[in-house]
């Protein structure tokens, strides 16, 4: 009778495992030279698109295993959190690629933050032109002062038209003032030059990863009632929420809701 065999710990590589890069490979490596963290769902649905969940888990383990991915020390019950492996920052590297550090501190809002922009990202009928994350704001405009960085910043094309959006992605650990904060500073930003990041019309999208926060999370961006908004819940398609956002955005400025005089 033989032995059943031993599985392999999942974040312990297997030996003398070689791989040649694909171009799926390489827009994986790609991605997390800008995610820096990002689940396994989040890579599937990035870089995977029409190919069997256990198919695609198969292949970045290979990439793990030679040293191309790197995982975080998993949790129980939790999926794989990767990042570039040794071989995989050395091969951007040569591409003359920018090879960023990690995030500091807890990694549950940046995880929610790349699981933001997959979901936008994975959408058809619309194309990411340009997307920033804070911790590239940050980089970016680093001896500059900013009045607000948002979690997300985006240019989103649908057909003719590209519009901008800020996205606040809000995990239930930040207080509702600092939000209602937020709100106020993307209030003084809009309408006026030079705006957000240059544009002096755009969208706030909320992006609630603690469902039972949405009333709360609600009342707070209504403050900003010049500037067009929505909030969705993380697990839900931004589809539905995006094509609000963008028929607001469509539309004429908005009358000033106080009487002349006042």
């Amino acid at each position: 009778m033989t032995s059943p065999t031993r599985r392999q710990p999942r974040h312990r590589r297997r030996r003398g495992v070689a791989v040649e890069l694909t171009d799926r490979d390489e827009a994986v490596l790609d991605a997390l030279a800008r995610f820096r963290l990002a689940r396994t769902s989040d890579l599937i649905h990035y870089a995977f698109a029409g190919v069997r969940r256990d198919t695609a888990a198969v292949r970045l383990r290979r990439l793990f295993d030679a040293r191309y991915l790197a995982v975080l020390p998993p949790a129980r019950g939790a999926e794989n959190v990767y990042r570039l492996g040794p071989a995989g920052r050395r091969h951007l590297i040569e591409q003359s690629e920018v090879v960023g550090r990690l995030p500091r501190g807890g990694h549950e809002h940046h995880l929610a933050i790349v699981q933001t922009w997959v979901a936008m990202a994975a959408l058809d009928d619309l194309k990411l032109e340009r997307c920033l994350p804070d911790w590239e704001l940050r980089e970016q405009f680093a001896n500059t002062e900013l009045p607000i960085i948002p979690d997300l910043f985006a240019l989103i094309r649908l057909r003719e038209s590209t519009f901008a959006v800020a996205l606040e992605v809000d995990c239930g650990t930040e207080s509702t003032p600092v939000l209602v904060r937020k709100m106020d500073a993307y209030r003084s930003l809009w309408g006026h030059a030079p705006g957000l990041f240059g544009h002096e019309r755009f969208g706030v999208a909320v992006v609630a990863f603690a469902p039972s926060r949405r009333p709360a999370l609600a009342s707070a961006i209504k403050r900003v009632w010049v500037v067009p908004h929505v909030i969705w819940v993380g697990s839900e398609c931004p589809r539905s929420a995006l094509s609000k956002l963008f028929e607001e955005l469509k539309a004429p400025l908005m009358a000033s809701p106080y009487p002349k005089g006042t």
